[in-house]
């Protein structure tokens, strides 16, 4: 088994929209939520109702996108990042995981100061929770 190079880091959560297969010129989500990040990528969780038609009735898998390039915006940032579909699971909730990696012409630089720049869990609720008081 392959040694993770990088550390995830659990976030607050930090949302993305607009997820696009490139290849495809289809729209895999219109949502989705980072569950964890690294330098070389992220762990997304997708609401059923937030996939795209062909996905939610069954024309299509998430199975049938792995390995195919996407692009999405992350919200909070205001920043379109691109990657890999690397891997797919539907949950016990009956929400999907989608596993992206970060695109290969990325510098290495770049990835880990964008892993380090996405807040921890904790970091945003205890910076809002100060401005309420």
């Amino acid at each position: 088994m392959e040694k993770r190079e990088y550390n995830r880091k659990l976030l607050d959560p930090i949302h993305v929209t607009d997820i696009q297969v490139i290849d495809r010129f289809m729209t895999l989500a219109r949502y989705g939520t980072v569950l964890n990040a690294s330098a070389t990528g992220l762990l997304i969780e997708v609401q059923r109702n937030d996939l795209s038609p062909e996905f939610q009735h069954n024309e299509l898998t998430l199975d049938a996108v792995q390995g195919d390039d996407v692009m999405m915006k992350v919200v909070e940032m205001s920043l379109e990042i691109d990657g890999k579909i690397v891997r797919t699971h539907e949950t016990a909730q009956g929400n999907y995981e989608i596993a992206i990696d970060f695109a290969a012409n990325a510098p290495a630089y770049w990835r880990e100061c964008f892993a380090e720049l996405l807040p921890q869990r904790g970091e945003l609720s205890h910076i809002q929770h100060a401005h309420l008081n």
